[in-house]
């Protein structure tokens, strides 16, 4: 029978990895990382007509080599943490680098003008997730 706690945590001795300390019982496979990665950036990629670009390939590469990184730090953090929450501080993370880069290059003293639509872009996007990720939120608590 797999486990059904809200927060199962990992055993640090790799003789039972794959169970959870608090029950003894076995970790179901819908819920570990490892094993829906691979699934989720699948799903991911399928959403470009025909094939995915370059830039989405080392998109992915990056975000499935930090995901493998993690794992050993977080564990299974991320069933008792706020995920949403956390993407949102995230995006908004991603959208003051971009706006330090334009700071970083005026302070080389180069015009950020050729960089600025792309900067701009990128930071309209992050939001657009931002936005997204807050009506997944209101979603799981009920509004339409």
């Amino acid at each position: 029978m797999a486990c059904k706690c809200p927060a199962p945590l990992e055993p640090a001795d790799p003789r039972h990895k794959g169970e959870c300390c608090k029950c003894g019982k076995v970790l179901g496979p819908q819920v570990l990382s490892s094993e829906n990665i691979v699934w989720f950036y699948d799903r991911l990629e399928s959403c470009f007509p025909g094939k995915a670009p370059a830039a989405f390939k080392a998109f992915r590469h990056g975000c499935e080599a930090r995901e493998f990184e993690g794992r050993e730090k977080f564990g299974l953090s991320y069933l008792s943490r706020d995920n949403l929450k956390e993407a949102a501080e995230e995006e908004s993370d991603a959208d003051n680098y971009r706006f330090f880069k334009i700071l970083q290059l005026r302070s080389e003293g180069r015009d950020e003008a050729d960089v600025m639509d792309l900067l701009l872009s990128a930071a309209f996007h992050a939001y657009k997730a931002y936005e997204f990720d807050r009506r997944a939120e209101a979603r799981l608590r009920g509004s339409p």
